[in-house]
């Protein structure tokens, strides 16, 4: 299912304007090619513009300002940095926080864990082992969730699940991401339709190994040099 068809069922995905110029960020960053610095650079031109984005989320007021020129404006003024805050799925969310700061300068940052619990033989368990360091006061919050490549969705959708159960309400959580699946859009926004989700691409879906196609390959190894 196309990209215009899941914005038909869910009203929260959003993405990114498409043009040739997004386009060739995207190129740069699948290319496998790409050194590292290049990958970088390129990552948070696209992070940038992603945050830019979510801002545009967020509730907003009408002010009336005076100009240098002495006349009067009447504008728009978003809500205020202390309102908001953001949370990253460790390791990969964090290659978002230097976009992130570009925008909020002094907005803080907590962090989320989430591992798979493997038993013995390599046996998935069912199980998720999680850490989570979150603003004492992220209840009050407009939440923005970093995770750049959505793949099955599950950790984003266990991390909504955390900051529920802290008292967020899921209307003011916004998650963004760099790609997404269509898998994961549908698990994450049919469980929480009221929270937005806002990517620069959905992929085409998952191959075997449950990454995403065509993708960016491991986002965090390419991004961190690991």
């Amino acid at each position: 299912m196309g990209q215009t068809d899941l914005r038909k069922i869910f009203a929260n995905l959003h993405l990114l304007k498409d043009n040739f110029h997004l386009r060739s960020l995207l190129t740069t960053l699948r290319d496998k090619s790409t050194n590292r610095l290049t990958f970088i650079n390129t990552s948070n031109r696209v992070f940038f513009h992603l945050i830019e984005a979510a801002v545009g989320l967020l509730p907003f007021h009408r002010e009336t300002v005076v100009t240098p020129s002495g006349e009067s404006y009447n504008g728009f003024v978003c809500e205020p940095e202390d309102s908001i805050a953001a949370i990253s799925l460790i390791r990969a969310g964090e290659a978002m926080e230097y976009s992130l700061r570009k925008v909020f300068e002094s907005v803080s940052i907590g962090k989320i864990v989430i591992k798979r619990v493997v038993g013995h033989g390599d046996k998935d368990t069912g199980e998720d082992l999680i850490y989570a360091r979150l603003q004492p006061d992220i209840e009050n919050k407009h939440v923005f969730l970093l995770n750049p490549v959505l793949c099955s969705g599950r950790k984003t959708w266990r991390a909504l699940n955390i900051l529920e159960s802290r008292g967020v309400d899921p209307a003011k959580i916004i998650i963004i991401s760099l790609v997404s699946s269509p898998e994961a859009i549908r698990r994450i926004l049919t469980k929480y339709p009221q929270t937005n989700m806002i990517s620069a691409a959905v992929d085409r879906g998952l191959n075997a190994s449950g990454e995403v196609v065509p993708g960016v390959g491991h986002f965090a190894d390419r991004y961190f040099g690991t």
